[in-house]
């Protein structure tokens, strides 16, 4: 319900709202609004940053208490100053943080030791109003650097100015003036004094540490026994005050409480950024507002479709917020106020909140116009009454109602529940006028209090309810009908199978008599008799086989694509106008082996059902191609055999089967319809009929988005054989060794007798143990096997017979339909061949015939 805000007036409101926002955050941000959330944070990661190991080359020498008590007063004499330098001779470098602005007695000593030392730096001083002050003999030191510390808006120390133009010429700091002098720049063009401005452009902020550099008394230092002058060997040495109440401090983010950082040990932060290149850099400006603009439009784009969790997202994306600015302070030296981005987090959220307002007002009024199509769409009749007994409100479905015998009980049903009297909760009632037979539900409407509101009454249309009733029982007979035939459909089964040996023994017989008896017309029509019943006793076999399901039916060469197109071309009219037909037959392309009738049957089933799962319409779509299996594809039938086959597609855009449905569909008696609407039989035959021609069944279902069932038929390779007469046998002799497995006594003989009288040598072993054995160690010309023996099948004699004798022949014979036989795994491959029971002489004697001539 919500994406209708996205399209509707919603959106544009809340874009104005976020474009205003975020012009006043960055007004205010360029205002300075914000500064002092910045500066929280940014003082704040300086605290929370763990203890830093310095530059091993920075050195602080400082004029402490202690140094006060043993060399006077302040200002101290300069000649101790003479003094340090000449123990500091092997550093690189020696900065003073102290000013020497002023002439002293002692200056020609301390000159004289700048002078020989070289490598002095002396500290020049910049007051508020940018006036610079030298010390007095500038002009004998290394280099000069200015100790101004640019101070902010609450008195802060965050960042120092590297460079201050003087005149034409540039003032470095003491720091920087300290490490560009390590690293052997020369400084020897010094500028004079004149009023200074600040050079923006080399500002920097200050990276703290706290106060964790190697600090030397000066008077240690002085005493040559404390420090050897090794000891300052390539170190950058800063001398300063640090005794109370003589020292310069500056309040940092990394202060003790109550106090500040002594002026030189801050001078040392500042060399040990310059030299460690960790100052921290600032995002310049620009830089900055283009980060924030795309910053804002992604996160209001993210939080419109976030807008459900807007509370912990935006509370999320502020903590990743701090991390990140965190992140780059801490370990990238980079500096970029959060505030804005933190600002702009409340501000998304204010306005993705005011947007669920509005949409929360759109849903309501949605809401209400939906319930009210809802409820007057409702196919049973609503009526609602007040507490006065008064009709307030009505369905459509209620408006058929208004008048006559539904009427008068629902006015009097609202008199009796009002009244306080109880009545049922439910009744039945016949509409004459209507021809309708109607349920009647009634119950008081009270609020959360107890409260009466009024009464309600539902009507509901039962007329279909009771005719399905009456159908009810016919079903269930039709049912238990359908469950004995099963039964019977069993026994039938194994009835035919074994009625096809006795049959195969009659049939045998009588038509070796006839051979005969050929020239005997008296006793030849008798025993053509004979042969006649038997053949109607095969074709009552055939029958029984067919009522059970079991019997693959004469097979012939036929087309799958013009079965279908015939098919269809008849069912067209039962598919209704509102389903649409798509066709992709191949006619004359799709040629198969098959029983046209039990093809045309699967074609019907599959229409019929794609037909039932589109009640309101939809597109019914066959197609029929080639495919290649490669014996490696699962199917519902089981697994494809390698091969190729014809594929036939049947799909429609229904209302699909649902995944726990899908593994019983081919179930008999399971049926995904409605009650009475579907027997369960017809997936359960589509399977058996595509299980008897050696092929294969799969479905793809998505409910609400249609069913697909693919059919795969083994393609056909060459014509059926045509049959032989019984009747006027025609029985080609031969010659050689058959080895024949039969367990059953009478239909062995008869094979036997019907062999050797057709010239061949016969050897008759009842047990399939035996005629391994014997095969083995005999040599014999055709090996012929009942599928189905008492100890091992079939199939194992010729196994075990062929891995001894790869080049012998068999000839399988069974009573049972080859579906029966698929649980012996693939048949026929090489030189075996198959015969169904009953077996006449004349088609047994030419298959023998064809086998053996067949190199």
């Amino acid at each position: 319900m919500e994406k209708t805000g996205f399209h509707g007036k919603p959106l544009p409101r809340f874009l104005l709202l976020a474009f205003l926002s975020g012009l006043f955050i960055v007004a205010f941000d360029y205002l300075g609004f914000f500064e002092g959330v910045n500066n929280y944070c940014y003082d704040l990661y300086f605290r929370l940053q763990p203890t830093t190991t310095v530059n091993k080359r920075i050195v602080l020498i400082t004029v402490d208490e202690a140094s006060l008590k043993k060399l006077g007063r302040w200002p101290i004499s300069r000649q101790y100053y003479a003094e340090l330098l000449q123990r500091l001779k092997l550093a690189d470098v020696v900065g003073f943080d102290i000013l020497f602005d002023e002439p002293a007695k002692d200056d020609a000593a301390f000159r004289a030791a700048v002078r020989r030392h070289g490598r002095v730096v002396l500290a020049a001083h910049v007051n508020r109003y940018l006036q610079v002050k030298l010390p007095v003999f500038y002009r004998d030191a290394a280099g000069i650097g200015h100790v101004h510390i640019d101070l902010d808006v609450d008195g802060e120390a965050r960042y120092v100015f590297n460079k201050i133009a003087m005149g034409n010429s540039e003032l470095p700091s003491l720091a920087k003036a300290m490490a560009d002098l390590g690293r052997r720049r020369d400084y020897s063009s010094k500028p004079v004094a004149a009023n200074a401005y600040l050079h923006q452009s080399e500002r920097m902020g200050i990276n703290y540490y706290g106060d964790v550099f190697q600090r030397l008394a000066l008077d240690d230092v002085l005493d040559s026994n404390h420090f050897p002058q090794s000891f300052f060997s390539h170190k950058l040495v800063l001398v300063g005050v640090t005794a109370p109440g003589l020292e310069e401090r500056f309040p940092t983010p990394v202060s003790a409480t109550g106090g500040g950082m002594p002026g030189v040990v801050l001078q040392a932060t500042i060399l040990n950024n310059i030299l460690n290149h960790s100052g921290m850099k600032r995002v310049p400006q620009w830089q900055a507002l283009s980060i924030f603009i795309v910053f804002y439009i992604v996160t209001l784009w993210a939080a419109f479709f976030f807008r459900r969790q807007g509370l912990v997202f935006f509370m999320a994306l502020a903590f990743l917020i701090l991390l990140f600015s965190f992140i780059a302070h801490r370990w990238f030296y980079l500096w970029l106020g959060p505030a804005p981005f933190l600002i702009s987090c409340l501000t998304g959220f204010i306005c993705i909140w005011v947007l669920r307002l509005e949409l929360v007002s759109r849903q309501l009024f949605l809401a209400n116009r939906e319930w009210q199509d809802s409820f007057d769409s409702m196919a049973d009749a609503v009526f609602i009454y007040s507490p006065a007994g008064i009709l307030v409100k009505e369905n459509n479905a209620a408006k058929s109602f208004r008048h006559g015998v539904v009427a008068d009980i629902l006015a009097e049903r609202s008199r009796l529940l009002l009244g306080g009297a109880e009545v049922k909760d439910k009744v039945g009632a016949v509409d004459p006028e209507l021809n309708k037979h109607l349920e009647i539900r009634s119950w008081l409407r009270l609020d959360e209090n107890q409260r009466l509101l009024g009464v309600m009454h539902v009507v509901a249309d039962v007329t279909e309810k009771k005719l399905m009733e009456i159908k009810e029982a016919a079903l269930q007979a039709q049912l238990v009908t359908a469950q004995r035939m099963e039964a019977i459909a069993s026994l039938a089964g194994g009835v035919a199978h074994d009625f096809n040996n006795v049959l195969s023994a009659i049939l045998g017989y009588g038509e070796l008599l006839a051979l005969a008896l050929s020239e005997q017309p008296d006793l030849y029509d008798k025993v053509r008799i004979i042969i006649e019943a038997g053949e109607r006793g095969a074709t009552l076999a055939r029958q029984l086989l067919l009522f059970s399901r079991k019997k693959q039916t004469t097979k012939q060469a036929a087309d799958l694509g013009i079965l279908a197109e015939n098919m269809v071309k008849m069912l067209i009219r039962m598919l209704g106008n509102n389903i649409k037909i798509s066709l992709e037959l191949n006619p004359g392309k799709a040629p198969i082996f098959a029983d046209p009738g039990q093809m045309e049957q699967v074609v019907m089933n599959l229409v019929v059902n794609a037909r039932d799962a589109m009640p309101e319409g939809g597109v019914l779509s066959i197609v029929i191609d080639d495919y290649a299996a490669l014996g490696n594809e699962v199917v519902n039938s089981g697994i494809l055999r390698a091969g190729r086959y014809i594929r036939m597609t049947v799909s429609d855009t229904g209302e699909g089967i649902a995944p726990e449905q899908l593994g019983h569909i081919f179930e008999p008696f399971y049926s995904t319809k409605e009650e009475g609407k579907g027997t369960g039989l017809g997936l359960a035959t589509v399977l058996r009929i595509v299980e008897q021609h050696q092929g294969g069944i799969s479905v793809a279902s998505e409910v609400g988005r249609g069913t697909s069932f693919i059919v795969y038929l083994p393609r056909s390779k060459g014509k059926a054989l045509p049959g032989v007469s019984a009747v006027v046998p025609v029985m080609p002799k031969g010659g050689g060794k058959i080895l024949l497995a039969e367990h059953d006594p009478l239909l062995g003989t008869m094979l036997s007798d019907i062999l050797n009288a057709l010239g061949y040598s016969v050897t008759l072993k009842p047990k399939g143990s035996d005629a391994v054995a014997f095969g083995s160690k005999n040599s014999f010309d055709l090996l012929i096997t009942e599928v189905i023996m008492p100890d091992i099948s079939g199939k194992e004699i010729g196994q075990l017979l062929r891995h001894i004798k790869p080049a012998i022949k068999i000839l399988y014979i069974s009573g049972y339909p080859e579906e029966a036989l698929s649980r012996y795994g693939e048949w026929l491959p090489g030189k075996e061949f198959f015969m169904q029971k009953p077996i006449t002489s004349a088609i047994l004697a030419a298959r023998i015939r064809s086998i053996l001539d067949d190199s």
